[in-house]
């Protein structure tokens, strides 16, 4: 046999009244407003009401003006206890805590409705496409702009290929520089060496 058991937050049933200004949630302690009777609404404190104790008073209410005392219960201006939880019947405690862990899990399956309802939004959303005019002028311009770059990157290489052309002539023997560069492992030692071979006719003079 089994008992399923529901566990409520406590929620008090009473809502605290200010005796001094008869609003609600706070004490009178504290309270620093101006005093009003829970009798007859005027402003002075409810021990001091000069109605108090006679009969056929006419008792006015200090939150709603009804013909009420303000600790009426049944006043339209009274704090309602809010339900934030509501019953679920046929629902257990152990699903609710299932589907709280994975929220993901009530939504992997879409219903056919959900599913082309997304499809529509999506295909909405896209943006529409270039006219052929447009696209034709946009990939010329970018035709265009690549093949300039490329003459002009090829050019400064071409160019600095012949720089170095005329710097290594310099070099009378090329092999034995070369041959003493490899024998060396520090770099700034083989720069050295290139140096002095472009400084002199020959490294082995």
């Amino acid at each position: 046999m089994y008992f399923m058991i529901r566990v409520e937050k406590y929620v008090t049933k009473q809502n605290h009244q200010c005796y001094n200004c008869q609003l609600w949630n706070h004490g009178s302690n504290g309270c620093k407003l101006l005093p009003k009777c829970v009798i007859c609404a005027e402003a002075h404190p409810s021990k001091e009401c000069p109605k108090k104790g006679k009969k056929e008073t006419e008792v006015k209410c200090a939150n709603c003006g009804g013909p009420h005392t303000a600790n009426y219960r049944g006043c339209p201006r009274y704090p309602k206890a809010a339900n934030n939880r509501a019953i679920q019947p046929g629902k257990s405690f152990a699903e609710a805590v299932r589907r709280q862990a994975n929220p993901q899990s009530s939504k992997s399956n879409p219903t056919r409705e959900e599913a082309t309802d997304t499809i529509e939004r999506r295909v909405n959303t896209l943006p529409s496409p270039p006219t052929a005019g447009v696209e034709r002028e946009d990939s010329t311009a970018l035709i265009t702009g690549a093949t300039c770059s490329a003459r002009g990157g090829l050019k400064d290489v071409l160019a600095l290929a012949a720089e170095v052309n005329n710097i290594f002539s310099i070099i009378s023997d090329i092999p034995g520089t070369l041959k003493a560069m490899q024998s060396k492992d520090n770099a700034w030692e083989k720069l050295m060496i290139l140096a002095e071979a472009l400084r002199s006719p020959s490294i082995n003079d």
